[in-house]
């Protein structure tokens, strides 16, 4: 059976969600050999240098619209990472999981002040995921402190950065539009880590540098610029839910959580949204 296209990005982007969301111990693991910072640069640095040779050896050049827009790429997801990974070090991984998730709702309505047009059916369908993401990690007591705040901001950011990849690569070469992106995150990363002042790498930290470089940098935003080809930004916000299911059942797997009725219920919204979002409209 022929698999179409649509169907395939809309798996490629399930499968990268699953990364993300197992590498959100990697992550947090990672932090007790480097720093965030290093550890954003690093992780972009590799992947540049990386898909930078592939470049070459193919004769690839990047034009003045891939390095504009992979500038501002690059920028968005700079801010989404390093919060991101910053903020791990003073919350848990389901916090983070749950408040990088708003982005699912915020997509929507960053692209409709763009002047995008949000079909009703996927608006719908991003807020059961929202709501799924509610009840999957909600625990009593919740409060915003510093590292749930740098998170908010994680989600702000990277909403934005899959409304302007949806924007981008309609229209440029995402192969050489990615490549950029990763250079400028790389850049920034080592920059904010020389001017901190808090630097430091042992070798603890190789090993989770070589994997996220690979399954969730490398293989995972460049199958979100193939994919965001053919899907809209709100089906790819909704897709990406799916991320803090994995990260649950990887901490259950672990025996870090368990995974309760709440968990499960939060989790089934999760999904249904993400099937609206999914099937066609007859």
């Amino acid at each position: 059976m022929k698999i179409s296209q649509i169907h395939l990005a809309q798996l490629l982007l399930l499968s990268i969600a699953i990364i993300w969301g197992v590498t959100f111990v990697v992550n947090k693991d990672a932090l007790a050999y480097v720093d965030a910072f290093t550890l954003v640069g690093s992780r972009f640095f590799l992947a540049f240098i990386i898909m930078g040779a592939y470049l070459v050896a193919k004769g690839i050049r990047i034009g003045r619209k891939e390095l504009e827009s992979g500038l501002v790429l690059g920028v968005l997801l700079f801010i989404s990472f390093t919060t991101q990974t910053y903020g791990l070090n003073f919350t848990t991984p389901a916090r983070s999981a749950f408040i990088t998730g708003l982005f699912v709702v915020l997509v929507p309505a960053i692209f409709f002040l763009l002047g995008g047009k949000v079909r009703k059916r996927e608006l719908l369908a991003a807020i059961i995921a929202f709501a799924g993401l509610f009840v999957l990690t909600y625990q009593p007591g919740f409060e915003i402190n510093f590292g749930e705040a740098l998170t908010l901001i994680c989600a702000v950011a990277y909403a934005t950065h899959i409304v302007y990849m949806g924007k981008y690569v309609r229209k440029i070469r995402p192969l050489p539009l990615v490549v950029v992106q990763f250079g400028v995150v790389a850049v920034l990363g080592f920059l904010l880590a020389y001017a901190s002042g808090t630097a430091f790498f042992s070798a603890g930290a190789i090993t989770p540098i070589v994997l996220l470089t690979i399954f969730a940098t490398i293989y995972a935003f460049f199958g979100q610029a193939w994919a965001q080809q053919k899907l809209t930004e709100t089906q790819t916000g909704i897709i990406f839910t799916i991320e803090p299911i994995s990260a649950g059942l990887l901490s259950v797997l672990l025996g870090i959580e368990v995974f309760s009725t709440q968990q499960i219920a939060g989790s089934v919204l999760i999904l249904a949204g993400i099937f609206l979002a999914s099937v066609k409209k007859n």
